[in-house]
């Protein structure tokens, strides 16, 4: 099975709202709107589409940045 492709976007919500998160290629598309799982009232809107990543790669490194603040003086 071909690995899914996932595409780092940032967004703007009906809020007014800003955020930035990685979601399935097929839904980076500039002026998108997107509904995520987690709450669904609130209306966003891809504002940026940057980087492309396998979703193997994003799942392998999605904690990484635990690692970073436990070696750094942060």
């Amino acid at each position: 099975m071909a690995d899914e492709w996932y595409v780092q976007c940032s967004f703007r919500s009906d809020k007014n709202r800003l955020d930035t998160a990685w979601i399935p290629e097929h839904g980076a598309k500039k002026g998108r709107l997107v509904y995520f799982d987690d709450d669904t009232t609130e209306v966003w809107t891809v504002l940026e589409v940057f980087s492309r990543q396998r979703a193997s790669y994003l799942n392998e490194h999605r904690m990484a940045y635990k690692h970073q603040r436990e070696v750094s003086d942060i």
